[in-house]
């Protein structure tokens, strides 16, 4: 019976001892599976940090070249300062996790962080001191600029209105001039103060991010091919032939082809003008004279003109026609010059007048006006000798008109004076042998008219007479009267 018992007891003994180690197993199981499970979190952690700290180090390496990054510079300091802490703590709690053969192994991971550290830094620290002493430096050259009289204007903003002709021009002046002194959250603002009502709308709803605006306004006038269409339709839209004599038109014609050329050279079109259709657009708008002038050039036996690009030796021939002309019509050059009379009539002193008074407009610039048939009225149909208005004024009024707008007195034009008009003619009132145009005649006798009778019958013609007529000693018109000799 005691054998028994004594079995019993060993047997529960043994079973609670197979129990106990499975427990022990079980727990030393799920200790190893949560210390793996916390190294591998501690490296997860470590390796998050250290990528952090090489990106800040990537990124702090290109503000080191620019100018002007104290701020930055700082900010990237105290990034990195953060970095590297974060780092420090994930590695030491990763090294409580392991044993010491596993942690010996893992020193040389803080040793190469550390070091990359203190060399980034370093270079930091050199930035900030250069960046002190130019700010040192420009301190005291603004010091020395305040202490001088002359101040100078700031630059103005580049403008763009939607003309996409200009566009080119303004994307490098903004880019160039503008956009780098502008720190990157700043840059939209001044572009949108650069901008028109146009293009304002197309940038309205990515106004926060510079790149997407410039892109937007790429997209839209950027494109080379309308740009290049724009600058040729500048020289179709020259509807009208310019006549001979009209030098002023002429030069003007010539400075709007050499600017088209130019804006494509700039975009690298300039081919655009060596097509045939292109040069005889610009040929059928010569003067008949200067026409001429380069037919013979283009077709004398030794011309060094090449036929399959004339554009270059057009544009040549222009210019040097240009300048010929403003030499001779430079003041020190006119041989024009009106001596006086005695006992001028009245025609004959508003010549005089005329000359001396167009004398003063070979500085004036030239307008829209000289391209148009009425000199009040811009792209209007009518000429301005048939202008109501205009007729119903007095000869010393449309002359003081035309004194105004600088006009031709023989033509009624812009652009030249009486002496060079190639459309002067007789004037041709009452026999007037005068240039000037038949709307400023004035007669060359009094307004007095001398009685006359019928002698084939008994009646008399009365005296009549023609005065002028004021209110408050200003001048309001004319009214014709006759005398009889039974008003008393």
């Amino acid at each position: 019976m005691e054998k028994e018992v004594s079995y019993v007891q060993s047997k529960a003994a043994a079973g609670k001892k197979a129990v106990d180690e499975e427990r022990l197993q079980e727990t030393t199981k799920k200790d190893q599976e949560k210390m793996e499970k916390m190294v591998q979190q501690m490296t997860i952690k470590r390796k998050t940090s250290e990528i952090v700290f090489q990106q800040l180090v990537e990124d702090v390496k290109p503000v080191l070249e620019m100018d002007f990054i104290t701020a930055a510079l700082k900010k990237a300091q105290e990034g990195l300062d953060a970095a590297v802490a974060d780092c420090k703590e994930a590695n030491d709690k990763y090294l409580e996790l392991l044993d010491k053969d596993k942690a010996d192994a893992e020193f040389n991971w803080m040793k190469n962080i550390q070091k990359e550290y203190n060399a980034i830094t370093s270079r930091i620290a050199v930035g900030i001191a250069k960046e002190q002493e130019k700010l040192k430096k420009l301190e005291s050259t603004s010091k020395s600029k305040e202490s001088c009289n002359l101040r100078l204007e700031k630059l103005k903003m580049p403008p763009f209105d939607g003309d996409t002709r200009q566009y080119p021009r303004f994307k490098k002046d903004f880019e160039q001039q503008v956009l780098p002194g502008l720190p990157k959250e700043s840059a939209p603002y001044a572009l949108r103060s650069c901008l028109g009502r146009e293009p304002l709308i197309i940038v309205r709803s990515v106004e926060d991010d510079i790149e997407e605006m410039l892109k937007r306004l790429d997209e839209k006038y950027g494109d080379p091919a309308k740009i290049a269409d724009v600058v040729i339709d500048s020289i179709k839209e020259v509807k009208v032939t310019i006549k001979e004599g009209e030098h002023k038109r002429f030069n003007n014609f010539v400075n709007i082809v050499e600017d088209a050329y130019q804006d494509l050279r700039r975009l690298g079109l300039e081919k655009e003008f060596t097509t045939t259709s292109s040069v005889s657009i610009i040929e059928k708008k010569l003067p008949n004279d200067v026409r001429k002038e380069w037919a013979k050039l283009v077709s004398f036996d030794t011309s060094e003109v090449d036929k399959r690009d004339k554009f270059p030796s057009l544009l040549k021939f222009l210019l040097n026609c240009k300048r010929a002309i403003e030499y001779d019509s430079s003041n020190l050059r006119s041989n024009t010059s009106y001596a006086g009379t005695v006992n001028l009539t009245a025609s004959e002193k508003l010549e005089e007048d005329g000359h001396e008074d167009e004398s003063n407009t070979e500085q004036q610039k030239e307008t829209i006006i000289s391209q148009n048939k009425c000199l009040f009225h811009p792209n209007s149909d009518h000429w301005t000798d048939t202008w109501n208005l205009y007729l119903s004024k007095s000869p010393e009024e449309r002359i003081n008109l035309q004194k105004d707008k600088s006009a031709c007195w023989s033509c009624l034009r812009v652009g030249h004076r009486l002496a060079e008009c190639k459309r002067k003619k007789a004037c041709g009132e009452n026999g007037c042998k005068g240039t000037h145009h038949k709307t400023i005649h004035m007669e060359r006798k009094s307004g007095l008219t001398a009685a006359c009778g019928d002698m084939t019958n008994s009646t008399c013609l009365l005296q009549i007479q023609r005065i002028k007529t004021s209110v408050d000693q200003r001048l309001v018109g004319q009214c014709s009267i006759y005398l009889s000799y039974y008003v008393q």
